[in-house]
């Protein structure tokens, strides 16, 4: 089933109808949309392994000029490609979005110059903190602007000892910095900008695919962000643009995800091994 939104539905109306479960979480900060998928609700135990889902930015602007009333996308995209993991998935949705803009702690600046900032990366790590154990593995996913808060949210996991497998993101704004310039926006005074952060762990695989097509995030705008990393290069999917149609890829991507984690996997578990046994 395809995610399309219609005005005036509820995301959660189209989770129902694609077998999904959804609730709000709270944190100090803020209320967050939670969705999962059947493998992920439906476990005996708390899932070892975690899918987490992040959305794009949605309309923060009208026009280029005027602030939205509400920052919620009008096709949530993102889901259509957690619809195709049978993993244990989840979305968790951004502050201020998905009719939560009406929260009193809600305030335009979160989905326009603060969009990235540490209220907002720090609430959502906490939302996933609640959902899973501490020694849960977890592979956070993004499109778009969410690709930026799946950066940003990898090392505040680490602290909590929740181990980030690791990170993909789809057209990901890994520089807000050349993004709003290249652009002539606003610049994001009040985010961080993943392309000025230290460089992930090394333990942390990335995968950063940009379309080659793709007039919003061009490949050339994420150079900076590369440039800090510890051989990590992005990968240039032909004739993708940059809402369509990363579905077409998504399954083969997450049978290479997996593949992958789980060797990390075992050759950690072998390292242990061989330490101990020193």
């Amino acid at each position: 089933m395809s995610l399309s939104a219609c005005s005036g539905v509820p995301l959660r109306e189209y989770a129902r109808q694609a077998g999904l479960s959804s609730w709000e979480a709270e944190t100090d900060a803020f209320s967050h949309l939670v969705i999962a998928n059947s493998a992920f609700k439906q476990s005996d135990a708390a899932p070892e392994h975690v899918h987490v889902y992040i959305d794009g930015d949605g309309t923060p602007w009208l026009n280029g000029r005027y602030v939205s009333s509400d920052p919620t996308p009008d096709r949530p995209y993102i889901l259509n490609l957690m619809l195709l993991d049978d993993s244990p998935a989840i979305f968790i949705g951004r502050p201020c979005y998905f009719s939560l803009q009406r929260d009193i702690r809600c305030d335009d600046r979160y989905w326009t110059s603060h969009r990235y900032s540490k209220e907002v990366v720090s609430s959502m790590a906490t939302v996933l903190q609640s959902a899973v154990r501490a020694d849960t593995s977890v592979v956070l996913i993004g499109h778009s602007g969410g690709g930026a808060i799946a950066v940003l949210m990898a090392p505040l996991l680490l602290q909590e000892r929740i181990d980030v497998a690791a990170v993909v993101t789809l057209a990901g704004n890994l520089d807000t910095r050349a993004w709003t310039d290249y652009h002539d926006y606003r610049p994001l005074h009040g985010s961080s900008n993943p392309a000025e952060q230290p460089a992930l762990s090394h333990d942390i695989k990335q995968y950063h695919l940009s379309g080659s097509d793709d007039s919003n995030i061009p490949a050339s705008l994420v150079g900076r962000y590369f440039d800090k990393q510890d051989a990590v290069e992005p990968e240039i999917v032909s004739s993708q643009s940059h809402a369509c149609c990363w579905e077409n890829i998504w399954r083969e991507m997450l049978s290479r995800i997996t593949h992958e984690t789980v060797a990390r996997d075992v050759e950690r578990l072998e390292q242990r091994e061989n330490a101990l046994a020193q």
